[in-house]
């Protein structure tokens, strides 16, 4: 854990800082977080291919839609299933 006032952790090979914002999404506040990670070169040119062929808008979007989607199938579907 980092001491400077902002969570830190490693997970998979990433190393991940997370600091808080709010921002205006869809019509409401909502939370985010920024956090920066370290990934592998070829994660990041797939991002950066997912957003040069217009599939999505950043890097930032990709990585929220694959996390949400993740969390969906890991998490949230098999919690609703107890």
């Amino acid at each position: 854990m980092i001491n400077n006032g902002l969570n830190a952790f490693s997970f998979l090979n990433f190393y991940v800082t997370i600091n808080t914002t709010v921002i205006w999404m869809a019509g409401a506040i909502a939370r985010m977080r920024l956090i920066t990670v370290k990934m592998p070169e070829i994660y990041v040119e797939g991002l950066d291919e997912l957003v040069k062929i217009g599939r999505y808008s950043s890097r930032s979007e990709v990585i929220r839609v694959a996390i949400r989607d993740l969390l969906k199938k890991e998490l949230w579907v098999k919690e609703s299933e107890f």
